[in-house]
């Protein structure tokens, strides 16, 4: 079997989920009141959530305990079945950034084709992987992944300049830091910036499209086995 050394899109797409308050599961969920999911951190006893794939509706349930690191019992007995095929997934039933109408992967200029359209929305850039070579053991690779996620919303008339983005941003920071391995993709990860200065930033402000822009900065961390 090939070794799979590199993860951009893996964690990519766990850092949408976590944006929408979602977990991937690992395990097919069938007539079961317990989901074995990546990390369970996001999930707190008593939480109102849902579990469903690309082809199921979201079947409602609360949290009732956390099992260890990575499984979530529920209230009630799941029918399923819900399949990791089909991108099986548990989220909160109250999504951390309500706002949110779209969550992609891509450049930047998703968030404005065509403009406005699908606003207020985030977009996770992937950035650049360092492998640091005193970062590893003789076993393992220390790997680090960085990432930014932008966020964009429409500028309305009447509103303060900045208060009502970075109320918004601040629910996306907090979503960021709920499960510090992302689903279970990083060993550890970080929010380490907020910025609203740079160029591509700037150029979408000057559009004439009315749409304010925020990237906060992700570093993701692994630590990844290789074989002789």
């Amino acid at each position: 079997m090939a070794l799979q050394m590199l993860h951009v899109n893996e964690i990519a797409e766990a850092i949408r989920l976590l944006c929408l308050g979602a977990v991937r599961l690992t395990e097919d969920l069938i007539e079961s009141d317990t989901a074995c999911v990546g990390s369970n951190r996001l999930f707190e006893t008593g939480a109102g959530v849902e579990v469903l794939d690309d082809e199921t509706e979201p079947v409602p349930g609360i949290v009732v305990e956390r099992l260890g690191d990575t499984q979530v019992r529920l209230d009630q007995t799941v029918e399923g079945p819900l399949s990791v095929s089909r991108r099986a997934r548990l989220r909160l039933a109250a999504a951390p950034v309500p706002e949110l109408v779209m969550v992609s992967q891509g450049p930047l200029e998703l968030l404005v084709e065509p403009r406005r359209a699908k606003l207020p929305a985030a977009v996770v850039c992937p950035q650049r992987v360092e492998q640091p070579p005193a970062d590893g053991t003789n076993r393992a690779f220390g790997q680090e992944y960085w990432f930014s996620v932008y966020y964009a919303r429409p500028r309305n008339a009447g509103e303060h300049p900045n208060r009502e983005l970075f109320g918004e941003v601040e629910r996306l920071f907090s979503a960021l830091m709920a499960d510090t391995t992302l689903g279970g993709t990083a060993w550890y990860s970080q929010v380490t910036a907020v910025r609203t200065a740079d160029e591509q930033q700037r150029r979408l402000r000057e559009s004439g499209a009315g749409i304010d822009v925020v990237e906060v900065e992700v570093l993701a961390r692994r630590l990844e086995p290789w074989r002789k």
